[in-house]
């Protein structure tokens, strides 16, 4: 009778910690996802794949892809790609000039 009361006190205070637990959160801010325009090199959904097995929950992807992250149109393209393949949050970081060339 002790053993079922005990056991079934550890299991409560196992379904407790479980539900209290907090999970921690690990980003990633320099990324090379190749997505647009070398997907034969990585994917977004590749790179946010190897992110999770990594135990990433976000990352951060650099603007150097073929075209240049550099413009509204490129930025919410890799959103919504994102949206559609990641396991991970994806956040584009855009290029400060045109095609990542420090003139424009």
């Amino acid at each position: 009778m002790k053993l079922s009361i005990l056991r079934s006190l550890m299991e409560r205070s196992r379904r407790l910690r479980r539900k209290t637990r907090k999970r921690s959160t690990r980003i990633d801010i320099h990324v090379h996802l190749r997505e647009p325009g070398q997907s034969h090199k990585e994917t977004i959904a590749s790179g946010a794949r190897a992110a999770a097995a990594g135990g990433f929950t976000t990352i951060v992807c650099m603007p150097n892809t073929s075209p240049a992250a550099d413009n509204t149109a490129t930025i919410a393209w890799i959103k919504d790609r994102a949206a559609e393949t990641a396991c991970v949050n994806v956040l584009p970081a855009g290029a400060i000039s045109k095609n990542i060339a420090g003139e424009e």
